[in-house]
């Protein structure tokens, strides 16, 4: 008879398995190390012998006990723990301020300069949660954020309260709009104003001239009255601080004298400030009062009232962008005063201008209820192109849809992207669109050999110093590598071709084949600023003959070649249109408008798919 075998006790795996959760449990109880960098207090609890912290830091939450003898309050600590024991506790200072500049390694806050975390948080305080955010949050002129700093780094920036954006900072070029930097400034006022800085105070009197000069590394400052005046005054100031002007009456820059001898009036206030021994000035400005000197700079009266109304919404949802992407922060300012931007204060405004702005005021154009990138320009070819044709960042992807391909001919025109029917199209000028009046429409530009061989071979290296990725080489069949290039240029050219074009017929990419080797030129930016001469002649449509210009009107031509034995011999470029071609055109909105399209059509007719929402509302969307 076999024996029955005894079973095991489970006894034999529990007390091992206890001990190991134990031993683990205990290992995260009073051993396992936390770094908290920066942590946010979003709760705080009194107990008898400590506080009890609820500490927000990157996704995480955790709650923190201190001991009450150790405690020093704060917005937010730097703390380690073992397990639930903390081992170190430092508090973080905590500031706010306005945000004068930024870049991705310095804020400057009050015009103090601080250094960002490589870690760093940005988050939104909502009564007393805190959630992540985008750093887009962080806009120059605003100082509704709280910074939290471990010594001279900013750890975390807080936005405390939604952003009111009502002004815009606007960086001010030369009189020719060449160079942010300005050797001398002059300023007057018919009713006068007042300087101040954080270590003087002064008022300059109406048809007082004060006058700002590099000193060193100080500005110095001249107020001197008029000629004719009575009583003569000349008081100067020396200072290393930045300058602020203001005044309820408009300044009148007279040193931005334009070139057509308009003398540039500001509203709102001026600051003055050491950049690189030059001077800088910012006009910080109410965003509709901005508008009155960009919408006369930027399109003229022909499209009457509605053709302002256009102006007035596509420029100010374009300020609106600039200020939430932040292009010019690094600058101390949200935009430009230049054809980088939109130009502002070339000419006077008027009358219906004031009317237009004042009817269309806080409306914006929002995609998918974010405001969006309201690009213009002054003339198309017939044809508009899709951001993307234009602007590379993103390849074969269209990032801003309400920025595709227009056909504006009475022609159905689907794509021009053969290099036959971009040829045949460029070279009528008899072609009808909405814009076809322009003196831009179509223009030809005809360059001899020794002219190109020479534009080409310089343009080429200094191309390859800057996008040395989209300067190529052949290397073997139709494989092509990243070039190498010198100063001495590429040799002499037998041949130059489009080899890739766009859909609305922007050249992509250029082969240049010379005695040496053979290249391959990528993206319309390159190829555009190779090709052309520092010095050429236009002929337009118009018969107009345009001398001594330095850049090709638009990235929208073709390359006529004429050959000799061995090599081209001349080329003609046959091109449309003025500026870059993506979004609206101004010729035809000013042509629509006088043919009696309201302003909405007009822009809902270059701007796919948007709506005409208020500023305020579009706003809060496009920064959550």
């Amino acid at each position: 008879m076999r024996r029955k075998r005894k079973s095991k006790s489970p006894l034999r795996y529990i007390i091992p398995l206890t001990f190991i959760l134990l031993s683990i449990l205990a290992y995260f109880l009073f051993f396992f190390p936390v770094d908290i960098d920066c942590g946010l207090v979003a709760e705080k609890k009194e107990l008898k012998n400590y506080y009890r912290l609820k500490i927000i830091y990157d996704k995480n939450i955790k709650w923190v006990n201190i001991k009450k003898k150790d405690f020093i309050d704060a917005a937010a600590y730097k703390i380690k723990l073992k397990g639930i024991r903390t081992v170190y506790f430092k508090p973080l200072k905590s500031i706010s301020g306005k945000v004068y500049s930024k870049d991705i390694n310095n804020i400057n806050i009050d015009d103090t300069i601080y250094k960002i975390s490589q870690n760093i948080n940005y988050y939104i305080k909502d009564n007393d949660n805190y959630k992540l955010a985008k750093k887009s949050f962080l806009i120059v002129g605003q100082s509704s954020y709280q910074f939290i700093l471990d010594e001279d780094t900013i750890k975390a920036i807080i936005l405390t309260e939604f952003p009111i954006i009502d002004k815009i900072r606007v960086g001010l070029s030369t009189y020719n709009f060449s160079s942010y930097d300005h050797n001398l400034i002059t300023i007057t006022s018919k009713k006068g104003f007042r300087i101040y800085s954080k270590d003087f105070e002064i008022d300059v009197k109406k048809k007082e001239t004060a006058s700002f000069r590099v000193l060193g590394n100080k500005i110095k400052i001249l107020i001197e009255s008029p000629k004719d005046s009575y009583q003569k005054r000349k008081d100067m100031i020396i200072t290393d601080k930045r300058i602020f002007i203001s005044s309820e009456n408009p300044v009148f820059i007279t040193s931005l004298k334009r070139e057509n001898g308009y003398t540039p009036e500001y509203y709102g206030n001026l600051e003055i400030f050491l950049k690189d021994k030059s001077l800088r000035i910012i006009n910080e400005i109410n965003i509709e009062d901005y508008l009155k000197y960009v919408v006369p700079s930027e399109m003229p009266g022909y499209g009457g009232i509605e053709g302002y109304k256009v102006q007035s919404v596509a420029a100010r949802t374009y300020a609106l962008s600039e200020i939430l992407g932040g292009r010019f922060s690094k600058h101390g300012f949200n935009i430009d005063d230049t054809t980088q931007s939109q130009v502002y204060n070339e000419r006077p405004t008027n009358d219906l201008c004031i009317k237009a702005i004042e009817e269309t005021k806080g409306e914006v154009l929002t995609y998918d209820g974010k405001i969006i990138d309201a690009k213009y320009y002054s003339t198309s070819c017939g044809l508009g192109a899709a951001y993307d044709e234009v602007y590379q960042e993103v390849k074969n992807y269209n990032p801003k849809p309400y920025l595709d391909f227009n056909n504006f001919t009475d022609q159905t025109i689907s794509e021009i992207s053969s290099e036959e029917n971009a040829s045949k199209f460029f070279k009528d000028w008899t072609v009808k669109a909405i814009d076809s009046s322009s003196p831009y429409f179509r223009w030809k530009v005809s360059i001899d050999y020794s002219e190109l061989n020479k534009a080409v071979s310089e343009n080429i290296y200094n191309r390859y110093l800057k996008d040395p990725d989209n300067i190529k080489e052949k290397w073997f069949l139709n494989i092509y590598k990243k070039a190498t290039l010198s100063e001495e240029g590429i040799g002499k050219i037998k041949d130059i071709y489009i080899s890739k074009r766009s859909k609305s017929g922007v050249p992509q990419e250029m082969i240049i084949i010379t005695d040496n080797k053979q290249y391959k030129i990528i993206g319309p930016s390159n190829i555009k600023f190779i090709i052309t001469p520092k010095e050429f002649d236009i002929e337009t449509i118009s018969g107009l003959k345009l001398k001594n210009i330095k850049s090709l009107p638009s990235p929208f031509f073709i390359i006529d070649r004429i050959y000799g034995q061995t090599r081209i011999k001349s080329i003609t470029i046959f091109g449309g249109g003025y500026g870059h071609g993506v979004g609206m055109s101004q010729y035809a909105a000013m042509n629509l408008a006088n043919s009696g399209k309201t302003y909405q059509e007009i822009l809902n007719y270059f701007y796919k798919n948007i709506k005409i929402q208020d500023i305020n509302e579009a706003i809060k969307s496009s920064m959550e």
